[in-house]
């Protein structure tokens, strides 16, 4: 990424290296007409091409990569952002933002609400759990914008997809960037806990147990769109790695419908997932 500035950068106190990192910086990587103090102290002027108004001509002539180019950028690094780090509504170097906080969706054919202020057909009265009494995953919307929460915001990151449960079924919120394993056979709370953080699954090994937030949030973002045989049933208590007010039971949730299921002993017997 180049630097934008159109004067000279001055060095006023002593701790200017710890305080202004990106001083460290080659002259072809700053665009002409731009003076900057490097390390050293010695003044340097920019040498990358940053006229023009393509992004061929922009970003090509200093050779950058994952570059874009806008009206009110002259050039930016996409390499390290997506749609998933920009909120719904919004957009950053024409990239059109996903982050979205999740309502619950409506099944009028199961349940259409016609009692004031709702009225008959689908309207915001009429939303329904996750669950949809053991149906397919709801996806009707009543809110008018993109609100709703589900396989489209998972990603299936299995070594070799997950199409049966021969594999190590892995799938990604890419709303919180946390990937969820397939679920594991009952177990007590403090073998949940030993069982994840010494997995090696799906080529990786630094595996938890998630909180019961944690748990809650893969709920709200629609987990159960992508359950199945591989992956397993969602909607069972999941041991979560959060301790209850009495240090001797831990909380579970359905991830089905994020029924937080309270307080249980830890020597009980409950499925898991673990996360990373």
């Amino acid at each position: 990424m180049r630097l934008l500035y159109s004067s000279a950068l001055m060095i006023s106190t002593a701790s200017w290296a710890a305080d202004i990192p990106f001083m460290d910086v080659s002259p072809d990587k700053v665009c002409i007409g731009t003076q900057y103090y490097d390390r050293t102290g010695d003044l340097q002027d920019g040498t990358a091409t940053c006229t023009g108004t393509g992004g061929a001509s922009v970003c090509a002539a200093s050779g950058d990569t994952n570059c874009k180019v806008t009206a009110p950028f002259v050039a930016a690094d996409l390499n390290s952002v997506d749609q998933w780090d920009i909120r719904s509504g919004k957009s950053y170097l024409g990239l059109a933002g996903k982050i979205k906080f999740c309502r619950n969706a409506a099944n009028t054919g199961l349940y259409d609400n016609s009692t004031a202020p709702a009225g008959v057909g689908l309207d915001i009265h009429d939303t329904i759990d996750d669950y949809n009494r053991n149906g397919a995953f709801p996806t009707q919307n009543p809110w008018g914008a993109d609100l709703l929460c589900g396989a489209t915001n998972w990603d299936d990151v299995t070594p070799g997809t997950c199409t049966d449960a021969s594999k190590d079924c892995v799938y990604r919120d890419l709303l919180t960037k946390i990937n969820w394993t397939e679920r594991f056979a009952a177990a007590t709370w403090q073998d949940a806990l030993t069982a994840c953080d010494t997995l090696t699954f799906a080529g990786s090994s630094n595996w938890r147990l998630p909180t019961r937030k944690e748990s809650h949030q893969a709920s709200i973002d629609g987990i159960r769109a992508v359950e199945g045989v591989a992956m397993g049933d969602v909607d069972v208590e999941h041991w979560t790695s959060t301790t209850a007010n009495l240090t001797g039971k831990a909380h579970i949730v359905n991830l089905g419908i994020g029924y937080d299921s309270g307080e249980k002993i830890k020597t009980d017997l409950f499925p898991y997932r673990c996360v990373q």
